[in-house]
């Protein structure tokens, strides 16, 4: 069998493949991944090169390790551990044992990932690679850890620490220093762990490490929250947030960003609860507020910036190979759960390395391209006085910010600011939230969670909204599945949406952007419907296969006699995604009653599909919504799931919605899971000839909503609460 490959040098081919990976893993393209890598090995046996297919074994199975699959990870560490013997490269051989011995420990097997770590340090006592060595060390240290074996972690955190300071590595020696410092403050012992993060941030501020610097500064504002000395921890959270922006503020690709503030989001969480206790509440808002605002406004303002012309290829792949890699940290730690706490030092080790690379990395890119380090539009987060005008004196705000064991709801008006806690284990608000979005999805839905629901969210802070007709919802973690709208008052029997008009929005500071973003202001629809879903119009398979819906015809055919004469309807055979690129920017209102195929692990990817034509796949990507100039006040997005994508801490959720912002739309209609033909297509009439009619598009939605529940047929939420609206509510 022969193939055709680009002419890269055997040695080179390899890293390319892996930086290819990490860039599709940033995306979660897991199998497209795979496949590189194994067009790779098929290369490395067909000239014969042993090394190279044992690399490409190694990296296949850091794949699967890095997907949760450690057997099969396993799999392929052995198989190029068998070839490392028989070409006896020992230094191979010693990363292997390595890889084994973390994917042992991912199991749990911990006897097992011991004796490989002493294998992989046995080879590396040999090879004199000290640094490696001291390497190993740590890793066995963490899995003593994770078997609460503190004195012996210890002595192996001690050991390499002694071997970093006797190479002269200060960063690894900070490091060291800091899994010590964790350790004692697992046990507790406050005084002596603040020791030891001092003489680690030392070294950090010597170096001049911001993720170094920032870990630091987190682990002593710990050490002080422990002790009940609240301004000294504010002190050092604050600190920390300020070094990781810092590491933010420097990545040139803003999805990047998204991804690293993820794991600052715990911080962000720490330091509103200590402001809370020491009676800041304004300032606790603030910092709140530029919690889920940031990367959003970094997107919203500089994110079609293109950067490949600034940077190489190869520079924007290693880039993202080193970023994609602590994603995936930052998100196992976020991921963490109160039973789990043993992992986290060995996570934090990890997470330390990497950050350590991307930072060497992104020093020597600077030097290289000055003007990466201009500051490309990053929006600042709006403060408590211009929240407050932004709001209508019949309008309040209710954030929500959840932790493990409470949950916190600030309520905005136009003249005040309250926050009321609770105590709830997020497990439990979680598993109501999945049970009601389950009910409703499947037509079986429970009354009872509903009210619960309303009694946990919304029962606290009724009094804070007396007197209001509109509420703006800044969700938080899972919350942002719920349909708020169908939650039910036990008291008065009635829905929220039935005394409230409800939009939702990723922060007030997004808002403020988008209402600043100028539109055309008009009323003219373009709606898309009928899309022809032929054989020929499936992409593959793995996109799943697309069923005609006959019946978004009728819907869009009922619009266009609600619009007429300011309307272009197109079905069947016009409803192409050049079509939807020639003409959307001429209208002011975007309907879409198709497919949307929802990638919430990649939602980029995430796209709206359309009839297929020559030139075009037939699937409008939100990667290229993002890069479109449109000039509409709202895109509806009559499809399944829109409102889905990818749940990012401290941001919202990244998809389609998010995409037509980028692109310039300032509200969104979308749905939270599948919905009735039938009552899709009364809902959108009813709610267009409102917004016809001058409107606002929560107002509408509402009124639309509140249509249906009069009509016996449709009166169950199961058919109005899907679909939300979010971004601007004017």
């Amino acid at each position: 069998m022969s193939h055709y490959y680009p002419a890269v040098r055997p040695n080179t081919q390899v890293i390319l493949n892996y930086c290819i990976f990490h860039f599709e893993n940033n995306l979660s393209n897991y199998s497209k991944a795979l496949e590189y890598f194994e067009q790779s090995l098929e290369i490395k046996k067909e000239i014969g090169d042993r090394k190279g297919e044992a690399k490409t074994l190694g990296n296949i199975g850091v794949v699967y390790r890095d997907i949760s699959h450690p057997g099969k990870a396993i799999e392929y560490f052995e198989k190029d551990l068998v070839i490392s013997r028989e070409i006896e490269d020992k230094r191979g051989e010693g990363h292997t044992l390595g890889n084994l011995g973390i994917a042992y420990r991912n199991l749990g097997e911990y006897e097992q990932a011991l004796e490989f770590f002493e294998k992989s340090l046995e080879i590396k006592n040999e090879q004199g690679d000290r640094r490696r060595e001291a390497q190993t060390l740590r890793s066995m240290g963490n899995v003593y850890s994770d078997l609460f074996d503190f004195q012996k972690a210890l002595d192996y955190f001690n050991n390499s620490l002694t071997i970093y300071m006797e190479v002269g590595d200060k960063r690894g020696e900070s490091q060291a220093l800091g899994n010590i410092g964790v350790l004692l403050l697992r046990q507790k012992r406050n005084d002596e762990a603040e020791e030891y993060f001092h003489k680690a941030l030392a070294i950090a501020l010597e170096l001049k490490s911001e993720e170094l610097i920032s870990n630091e500064f987190m682990h002593l504002g710990d050490c002080f929250y422990n002790q009940e000395k609240y301004v000294q921890a504010v002190e050092k959270y604050k600190q920390s947030i300020n070094s990781s922006e810092q590491i933010r503020g420097k990545l040139a690709v803003e999805i990047h960003k998204t991804s690293f503030m993820t794991g600052v989001v715990e911080t962000y969480s720490k330091l509103i609860r200590v402001l809370l206790i020491v009676g800041k509440k304004d300032e606790a808002f603030q910092y709140l507020e530029r919690m889920k605002a940031r990367t959003l406004l970094d997107i919203l303002e500089g994110g079609k910036i293109d950067f490949s012309e600034v940077m190489t290829s190869d520079e924007s792949l290693m880039e993202k190979l080193l970023i994609s890699k602590l994603e995936n940290f930052n998100e196992q730690i976020a991921g963490l759960k109160k039973d789990e706490e043993f992992k986290l030092d060995s996570l934090s080790i990890l997470r330390d390395t990497k950050r350590s690379e991307l930072e060497s990395f992104e020093e020597k890119l600077y030097l290289t391209h000055t003007e990466l380090k201009e500051d490309r539009g990053r929006g600042e987060p709006i403060n408590l006085k211009k929240a407050k005008r932004m709001l209508n004196r019949n309008e309040a705000a209710v954030y929500f910010l959840t932790t493990e064991e409470q949950l916190f709801t600030f309520v905005l008006t136009r003249k005040t600011l309250e926050v009321v806690s609770r105590d709830i284990v997020a497990d439990t608000l979680n598993s109501y939230i999945e049970n009601l979005i389950s009910g409703l999805s499947s037509l079986d839905w429970d009354q009872e969670i509903a009210e619960k629901l309303y009694d946990h969210l919304l029962q606290p802070i009724e009094y804070l909204l007396e007197g209001k007709e509109m509420i703006c919802i800044i969700p938080d973690g899972k919350l942002h599945y719920l349909p708020f709208q169908a939650l039910k008052n036990r008291r008065t029997g009635r829905y929220l949406m039935e005394d409230f008009a409800l939009y939702y929005t990723p922060s007030l500071s997004t808002l403020f952007w988008l209402r600043v973003q100028g539109t055309l202001g008009g009323r003219e629809l373009l709606a898309f419907g009928d899309c022809n879903f032929h054989e020929e119009a499936t992409l593959s398979a793995t996109r799943g296969e697309l069923v005609s819906l006959p019946a978004t015809a009728f819907e869009v055919k009922a619009l266009e006699e609600v619009y007429h004469p300011k309307v272009r309807v197109l079905t069947t055979y016009d409803a192409t995604e050049s079509n939807f690129k020639k003409f959307s920017s001429e209208y002011g209102v975007l309907h879409l009653a198709t497919h949307a195929l929802v990638n919430e692990t990649s939602p980029l990817y995430s796209s709206i599909a359309f009839t297929k034509e020559e030139g075009e796949d037939g699937f409008l990507e939100a990667r290229e919504i993002m890069q479109m100039e449109l000039n509409a006040d709202l895109a509806v997005l009559s499809a399944c799931k829109t409102a889905f994508g990818k749940q990012v801490a401290g941001e919202g959720m990244l998809g389609l919605t998010r995409a037509f912002f980028t692109a310039g739309v300032p509200s969104v209609v979308a749905s939270l899971w599948s919905v009735e033909d039938n009552a899709t297509k009364e809902l959108m009439v009813q709610f267009h000839t409102r917004l016809r009619d001058g409107e606002r598009p929560a107002v509408a939605l509402n009124k639309a909503q509140n249509y249906l529940i009069k009509n016996t047929k449709y009166s169950s939420p199961v058919f109005w609460s899907p679909f939300i609206l979010i971004g601007d509510s004017e």
